[in-house]
C-alpha cells in the first residue's frame, strides 16, 4: 500500500471514531475533548496511534471535504433498509413453485456471484475515493502554489516601490545639496571678516573641484 492509501484509509477511520463521539453528544465536551476521546477509540480499535491527525485538521473544514462527508452519510442513511439493519437476517432470495411464493438460502453459485459483485463494488468506491483525495490535494498543492507564487509577485512589487522611494530620498538630498552649494558659491568673501572668507573660499574651491 503506498503512502496516499496508507493515509486515506488511517484519515477515513478517524474520522469514523469522531462522528462516533459526536453521534454521543456528551455534554460539557469541548472540541478538544472530541479529539482526545476519538483518538482512544481509534486506539482501541486499531491498536495503533492515529499518526495523521495534521492531515484531519487540514481536510475537515475544507469545504469539498465536509461537502463529500455529508453526500456520503446522505448515501448511507438513504441506503439503510429494515434488513440491513439486521445483520442476523439471513440473505434469501424469492422463487417461484408449485407450492405458492416461498423463500429459500441463496445456493453457492448465486452467493459467490454476489461476494464477487459486493467486492467489485466495493473496488470501486475505493477507488472514486481514493481518486477524489487524490484530486483534492492536487487542488490544494495547486492553490498552495498560486498563492505562494503571489506572495513572491508582491514581494518584487514592494522591492521596486522601496527602490523608487530611495530613488526620490537621493534626489531630494541631492537637490538640497546642490540648493547649499549654490548659496556658498554666491557669498562674496571681500566683504566678510577674513577667517570666515578663508572658510569659504575653501568651501567653494571644494564645489567647484567636484565639478570639474
Amino acid at each position: 500500500m503506498n503512502r496516499w492509501s496508507t493515509i486515506q484509509l488511517a484519515t477515513n477511520k478517524f474520522c469514523g471514531c469522531f462522528d462516533q463521539i459526536e453521534r454521543l453528544n456528551q455534554s460539557g465536551l469541548t472540541e478538544k475533548d472530541k479529539v482526545r476521546d476519538a483518538k482512544k477509540v481509534y486506539k482501541e480499535l486499531h491498536k495503533s496511534s492515529f499518526p495523521f491527525e495534521h492531515c484531519w485538521n487540514e481536510l475537515r473544514y475544507s469545504p469539498k471535504w465536509m461537502e463529500a462527508s455529508q453526500s456520503k452519510k446522505q448515501k448511507t442513511n438513504s441506503g439503510a433498509t429494515p434488513s440491513s439493519s439486521n445483520p442476523s437476517t439471513p440473505e434469501s432470495v424469492n422463487i417461484e413453485d408449485d407450492s405458492g411464493g416461498l423463500e429459500r438460502p441463496i445456493g453457492r453459485k448465486a452467493a459467490k456471484e454476489r461476494a464477487r459483485k459486493s467486492k467489485s463494488k466495493l473496488s470501486e468506491d475505493n477507488n472514486s475515493s481514493s481518486t477524489y483525495f487524490m484530486k483534492f490535494f492536487e487542488e490544494m498543492k495547486e492553490e498552495k502554489k498560486k498563492m505562494a507564487e503571489k506572495k513572491v509577485a508582491y514581494m518584487e512589487k514592494m522591492v521596486v516601490v522601496e527602490q523608487e522611494k530611495l530613488v526620490v530620498e537621493q534626489e531630494k538630498v541631492q537637490l538640497e545639496q546642490l540648493k547649499e552649494e549654490q548659496k556658498i558659491m554666491l557669498i562674496d568673501t571681500s566683504v566678510i571678516p577674513p577667517i570666515q572668507a578663508e572658510y569659504f573660499k575653501r568651501l567653494q574651491m571644494e564645489i567647484m573641484a567636484k565639478k570639474m
